[in-house]
């Protein structure tokens, strides 16, 4: 097993597309945003759901890889916190401390309202589906929701912290063993459809759904050896599973969804390795997508998108690449140099 793994970690750090991929699906997602809050049709790519099944299926490849590599259960969920925590933390702040600005309650108000309060604590909580609003933030836009993309960090979350659950069958009974606990998954998720209640039930069922994409890229990672080596073929077939799952309606094409979408994003990462260039630059994908949607509100809030759509889409991108690209430097690098330097006394002490 531990020369397979060795293998696999070879491949996996080959040049890869997988930093521009994320960049296209960031896009994807934050015109989606600006078209639905600014009620504006003007792109023609706005399926923000393409941007967050993708995203999945990446995450579920590299999280994967990333566990594996280093198989220390602790440096894991302390690499993933560092990830994900300040970033996230800092968002959610910024939004409490700053949306007296844009609100429509005077300033004391603002500060003793219990509104305020439990926004900045049920965020900071991840349980942002409890308190999604700030008192008078927003309240005249299409939705009054600050932040309506933080709950994707909560998903990610959950499965981050299933994901060495899962991998621990494939470690201790290898792959095989795991394509059969994958496919118990996929079963699970069928049988969900028809267990619950889709209006009732339609969060729990897009968990469900969104985690099989997860899964699906995980799955890429286990038998990645052999994907790689039909690398091409895979992305070929992955791409025309996921145009006949969009745009038919065979439902046997629509349930597989998920495996189409990894084989599809994952093929094309390693067929198209000149793409790794945009390594160089950085990769501020997470802070474009806990940025954008607050960004996105502001511009509304002042009609920006009323004068000008174009112009006011493209001070939206500015802006929030601007802020992601200060949060990489700021918060993201500088708690990393500072763990960093802590692991590194403690080790000498």
């Amino acid at each position: 097993m531990a020369e397979d793994n060795r293998n696999i970690n070879e491949l996996v750090r080959e040049s890869n597309g997988f930093t521009f991929l994320r960049y296209v699906f960031v896009y994807i997602v934050i015109s989606a945003h600006f078209c639905v809050l600014s009620d504006t049709d003007m792109f023609w790519i706005t399926n923000g759901q393409v941007g967050v099944k993708a995203f999945f299926c990446i995450s579920g490849f590299l999280v994967s890889y990333s566990f594996l590599r280093h198989d220390n259960l602790k440096k894991y969920f302390q690499r993933r916190a560092v990830r994900l925590f300040p970033p996230y933390f800092a968002v959610v702040a910024l939004a409490f401390l700053l949306g007296w600005l844009v609100s429509t309650y005077p300033v004391a108000d603002y500060f003793t309202s219990a509104q305020s309060y439990r926004y900045l604590f049920y965020n900071l909580c991840f349980m942002n589906f409890l308190e999604p609003s700030l008192p008078g933030v927003f309240e005249h836009n299409v939705m009054s929701a600050v932040n309506g993309s933080l709950w994707f960090v909560r998903l990610e979350l959950v499965f981050c912290c299933l994901l060495p659950l899962l991998l621990f069958v494939f470690k201790k009974f290898g792959k095989w063993a795991m394509l059969g606990l994958a496919v118990f998954c996929f079963f699970l998720y069928i049988a969900s459809g028809f267990v619950f209640d889709h209006l009732t039930h339609e969060k729990l069922l897009l968990n469900i759904y969104l985690f099989m994409f997860f899964i699906a890229g995980m799955m890429m990672f286990v038998f990645f050896k052999w994907f790689y080596r039909f690398r091409f073929l895979m992305s070929l077939i992955g791409i025309g599973g996921v145009a006949l799952s969009v745009y038919s309606d065979v439902v046997l094409v629509e349930i597989f969804e998920p495996l189409w979408f990894a084989m599809a994003i994952i093929g094309f990462a390693y067929v198209m390795k000149p793409l790794g260039f945009v390594d160089k630059i950085g990769d501020i994908t997470y802070g474009l997508f806990l940025y954008h949607f607050p960004v996105i509100q502001c511009v509304v809030n002042f009609r920006l998108h009323e004068q000008n759509p174009y112009l006011a889409f493209v001070i939206v991108l500015i802006i929030t690449i601007t802020l992601s690209a200060l949060s990489k430097i700021y918060i993201e690098k500088s708690i990393r140099k500072l763990l960093e330097n802590r692991n590194y006394r403690l080790k000498n002490s």
